[in-house]
Parts: structure tokens; C-alpha cells; sequence
């Protein structure tokens, strides 16, 4: 077991707050109509991305493990993965305003898994065990979950652009934003990205589950296979243009929402322990 010094949440609660000015300040900007602060988000996000990552790295040091282990864990990690995926994609294709929204994803999910405590319990060291095998499934289904909900807040793009379209609007976040095709097509190459991820996570996962299956809790087999089966159905219904469009965004923002709670009932097939954080020995 582990000792859940709070130094590490001084980082995260850095990094929530630098997301948290971002949006703000891109927000401002927004509503006044003026420039959007494209080099002033980005610089905000690199820097707190950069804290994010000290304190999850500081984390990792202290469970001797991929940080992943309760609910404040895995919203972390899933807000940190969507962070990276806008660095990388924003810049590249000219996506400004996917900063903006997310920045907002991170920092209201970010500050309300730092705000309630019994998010954050306590566990034993390795929540998945010794096995290397559980624990790149884990990470990497994580990761997946964070390009799903990269692909929401572009499905939100696509809406909002949409809307700016069918009401005439040119000035503001509609003028920003990229074109219906842009967003269309990025949406599809991130879900099938994200796809391709959770299918290799839950592959991975196959490899010890094979050796053990009587360890797998069958709550967390039936949530991981029926999300991961949805996306799946989505993308092939996508690909064979059976769901494009506005549906599909809906669809995409929809099934993340739904996924999020799916996490609660995996988290709470691991063994906890009761004692005050605080308290905890190493």
C-alpha cells in the first residue's frame, strides 16, 4: 500500500486552474466578439499540461503503478489524454477552437474530481497487480476513453458550427470554427482511432484473461464489451454512411456521456480500503 501525499495534487490543481484561465480568457474573448487568443491558449495548455503531467508522473511514484486506480485517477488521466490530443491535433489542422472546449472539458471535470475527496480513495499498490499485461490494458483503455472524448467535444464543434449555420451567423465562435466537412471528416478519423486503441486495449486484456478469466469481474466484462461493441457499431454505420451528420455528432456526444458512468462500476470491482488517506503508510 501506498501513502497519498497531497504534493502531487498541488500540480493537478495547477495544471485545473491554468486550463480553467484558458477557457475563461478564451471566453472573454469570444463574447466580445474580439480575436480569439489562438498563442495565449496555447501557451496556457503547454504549461499546465506540463504540470498535469509532474503531478500524474508523482503519482505513478507513489502507487508504484499507472495511476489509475480510483475515480479521481481515471478522470486525471482521461482529461490529461485529451489535453495531449489537442496539442498534437489543434496545431496541426488548425483547430483553435478545440483549445477552448478543451481546456472547459478539462478543467470542470479536472476541479470536480479534485473537490470531492471520496473520489480519491485509497487502494492497494498496483490496483491491477503485478501483471505488465493488466496494466497496458488499462492505460491504454484509458487513452481510448480520452480520444473519445476529444471526438465529443469536435462532435460539439459540428453542432455548434451547424447551428451557426442554419441561424446565418458569421461573426464569432461560428466564424472560428472549421468547415462541416473539416469537423465531419475529423470526427470519423477519431473514432476510428479511438476504436482501434480500445480494440487493442481489450486484446491486450485477452492475454491474461485467458490465463485467469475466473478474475474477471463480470460487471467490468459486460461494461468494457458493451461500449466498446457501441463504438464499434457506430463506426461501421459511419463508414457504410448509414449515420453521418448531425446524428452522428449526437451520437458521439451521447455514447461519451453514457461511457463516463460506465467507469464507476469497473472502479468499484477493485478492493479499497477504508482507512484516512492521510494515514495511509507507504
Amino acid at each position: 500500500m501506498h501513502n497519498f501525499i497531497l504534493e502531487e495534487r498541488v500540480f493537478i490543481w495547477s495544471a485545473a486552474l491554468l486550463y480553467l484561465v484558458a477557457f475563461i480568457f478564451g471566453f472573454y474573448s469570444l463574447s466580445r466578439s474580439k480575436r480569439y487568443p489562438r498563442i495565449i491558449l496555447i501557451t496556457l495548455a503547454i504549461v499546465g499540461f506540463s504540470f498535469h503531467t509532474l503531478g500524474l508522473y508523482e503519482r505513478g511514484l507513489k502507487t508504484n503503478s499507472c495511476p489509475l486506480g480510483n475515480p479521481f485517477e481515471i478522470i486525471q488521466f482521461i482529461t490529461w489524454t485529451s489535453i495531449l490530443l489537442y496539442l498534437v491535433i489543434g496545431p496541426a489542422f488548425r483547430m483553435s477552437l478545440l483549445g477552448f472546449f478543451s481546456t472547459g472539458f478539462a478543467a470542470s471535470l479536472g476541479i470536480l474530481s479534485l473537490l470531492i475527496a471520496k473520489w480519491d480513495h485509497p487502494y492497494q499498490t498496483g490496483p491491477f497487480g503485478i501483471n505488465p499485461w493488466i496494466e497496458t490494458h488499462a492505460s491504454l483503455a484509458l487513452f481510448s476513453y480520452g480520444i473519445f472524448a476529444t471526438l465529443a467535444l469536435t462532435s460539439t464543434m459540428y453542432l455548434v458550427q451547424n447551428y451557426g449555420l442554419k441561424q446565418k451567423r458569421s461573426k464569432g465562435m461560428a466564424n472560428l470554427l472549421p468547415s462541416i466537412l473539416q469537423l465531419d471528416q475529423m470526427n470519423k478519423r477519431l473514432l476510428f482511432m479511438a476504436v482501434i486503441v480500445f480494440t487493442f486495449a481489450i486484446s491486450v486484456g485477452m492475454v491474461k484473461w485467458i490465463v485467469d478469466f475466473g478474475q474477471i469481474q463480470n460487471i467490468k466484462l459486460i461494461f468494457t464489451l458493451t461500449l466498446w461493441l457501441s463504438y464499434l457499431i457506430v463506426l461501421i454505420l459511419r463508414i457504410f454512411n448509414y449515420l453521418i451528420g448531425i446524428k452522428f455528432a449526437w451520437v458521439c456526444v451521447i455514447l461519451f456521456s453514457a461511457s463516463l458512468f460506465t467507469l464507476w462500476p469497473i472502479d468499484a470491482s477493485r478492493p479499497t480500503f477504508n482507512e484516512n488517506p492521510s494515514q495511509r503508510l507507504p
